[in-house]
């Protein structure tokens, strides 16, 4: 099983997780990283990227380790982007619920074509609701 990070500015990784684990239960396999709360502001992506680092060494060089983020260019991501190099891990962008439904019930080892349609499966769940109703003419039919 993938270790995942979820790792967000301010505390929505850990709401996201609450939600996690009320609809999928306890999760072990994840864990979460709430930027800039606590006072990190005052020391910046300094200390932010210290603890990322610590956070990726926590994990087993042959372990998969799946980051997830909140925002494409968002600090939290850019301090990620510098650890690529560090060790091998998987950075996606535009963190949500049923992105992260998806590595929750992912198979153990993940390809990246299987990450790829797992993002794509994730876009497509993002739809205009009011536009749906009007075209089915239907509430209960989603």
């Amino acid at each position: 099983m993938a270790n995942i990070i979820v790792a967000t500015h301010g505390n929505f990784a850990k709401g996201i997780l609450d939600s996690i684990k009320l609809i999928c239960g306890e999760q072990k396999n994840i864990t979460y990283f709430c930027a800039y709360v606590d006072g990190d502001m005052e020391d910046g992506e300094t200390q932010i990227s210290g603890r990322l680092m610590e956070l990726l060494d926590s994990f087993p060089e042959d372990e998969q380790v799946i980051v997830l983020v909140d925002l494409l260019g968002g600090s939290v991501c850019n301090e990620f982007i510098k650890l690529t190099e560090r060790r091998p891990f998987h950075l996606i962008a535009g963190l949500n619920l049923g992105l992260l439904m998806q590595f929750v019930f992912a198979p153990e080892e993940l390809t990246e074509e299987m990450i790829e349609e797992m993002i794509d499966n994730a876009r497509a769940s993002i739809v205009y609701v009011n536009q749906l109703v009007e075209e089915d003419g239907e509430l209960d039919s989603f």
